[in-house]
């Protein structure tokens, strides 16, 4: 599965894709199912005109230790990327509710 997103970057002067998620099945991996999903990818970039696709994988992932995406034309880049997150802290936010069961 790989899961795409976009956005417009002002100091890119266009558009950034972002590969959000790329997963194959344990048991379905070095078949080159990851490899074609990646060029499926790049070939969505170019179509679109996105000026750079670029993902996020942890350093002691398997497939950052084995080069994966370098592999495959993408560049290392030097960048930390923090996170913050409402979930994180373990409290819900504020709008969302626990569904209320009704007794009739």
């Amino acid at each position: 599965m790989i899961a795409l997103s976009s956005r417009p970057v002002l100091r890119l002067q266009g558009w950034l894709g972002t590969i959000e998620e790329l997963v194959v099945k344990r048991g379905m991996r070095d078949r080159g199912i990851g490899d074609r999903m990646v060029q499926h990818a790049k070939g969505l970039a170019t179509e679109r005109g996105w000026m750079r696709l670029e993902a996020s994988v942890a350093r002691t992932r398997e497939s950052s230790r084995r080069g994966f995406l370098l592999s495959r034309g993408f560049a290392a880049d030097e960048c930390v990327t923090y996170h913050w997150g409402m979930l994180e802290g373990r409290q819900q936010a504020p709008w969302v509710q626990e569904p209320r069961s009704e007794m009739v």
